[in-house]
């Protein structure tokens, strides 16, 4: 089985919770004074609390779809929980944008060791990488071997 020590809690989970928090304490308390105001103005505002409610539908579908992957809570078959044992799959991975920039979150990538003796790295990433992230990771995985090499 698979090493799932590094899987975080879902952060789209705690993001869709946090943001309903935010619409619920500050988008209809406006709502309700803007009835008070008129009622045109009370339809428009409680639409847009509405709106924003249901984009975060959309966030929380990304986060089951992460959870089915990875087998949460109960192992599916064909989820990352079938890999076999020499992979480990990362949730939530923070990687620095750019060398003295702010961190970014990567949501899902396994790492797994191949080759016929096992002297191979297999990255998978999320299929939603772009070519710019792609690219990080190479400079990323160069720097770290130059770093390992010089040291040895």
């Amino acid at each position: 089985m698979a090493n799932f020590i590094y899987v975080t809690p879902n952060a789209l989970r705690e993001q869709v919770r946090r943001n309903r928090r935010r619409i619920l304490g500050i988008g209809l308390p406006i709502s309700g004074g803007a009835f008070v105001l008129h009622p045109i103005l009370g339809i428009l505002a409680s639409a847009v609390a509405l709106s924003l409610w249901s984009r975060q539908k959309i966030v929380l579908h990304g986060a089951e779809g992460e959870e089915r992957a990875l087998g949460h809570p109960i192992p599916v078959p064909g989820s990352l929980a079938d890999l076999p044992a020499g992979y480990t799959v990362f949730n939530g991975l923070e990687v620095p944008a750019s060398a003295d920039g702010p961190k970014r979150e990567i949501d899902l990538v396994v790492l797994g060791r191949g080759g016929l003796y096992a002297n191979t790295l297999r990255l998978a990433p999320p299929l939603t990488v772009t070519e710019d992230d792609a690219a990080r990771a190479i400079e990323t995985l160069d720097a770290s071997f130059a770093e390992v090499g010089s040291a040895r």
